[in-house]
């Protein structure tokens, strides 16, 4: 399960190693300036991914990983069924979107608007 960590400078993601094996990524810092907001989205995992991008898996409900495209937005998508799926919105990122599989994913989320709006 991927981790997240709040910053002086913005959110640093740190991937296990199968997740970089799968998703084709490393470690991702994105700073405050592309962070937009973040939600905790437990139905976002039911939406259906349309176009896959080298290296993308993922059944619907189920998984998912990788880079998707649907109706035009990028999405970077990192979780397995039974978590809670946190969903960072970005603005002048090669990503509109990213969903990661985390930990309580509802009080990371208010700390990251908390900490845009300080």
């Amino acid at each position: 399960m991927a981790s997240l960590e709040i910053t002086k400078t913005g959110v640093k993601i740190t991937f296990t190693w199968w997740e970089k094996l799968l998703t084709y990524k490393g470690d991702t810092e994105i700073h405050t300036k592309n962070l937009r907001g973040a939600t905790a989205d437990p139905t976002f995992m039911n939406d259906t991914l349309v176009f896959r991008t080298r290296g993308a898996i993922g059944v619907p409900g189920i998984f998912s990983m990788g880079t998707f495209a649907k109706n035009g937005d990028r999405v970077f998508t990192c979780w397995r069924r039974g978590q809670n799926v946190l969903v960072l919105e970005l603005q002048d990122m090669k990503w509109n979107r990213i969903a990661l599989g985390i930990d309580s994913a509802k009080s990371l989320a208010k700390d990251i608007n908390a900490s845009l709006t300080a």
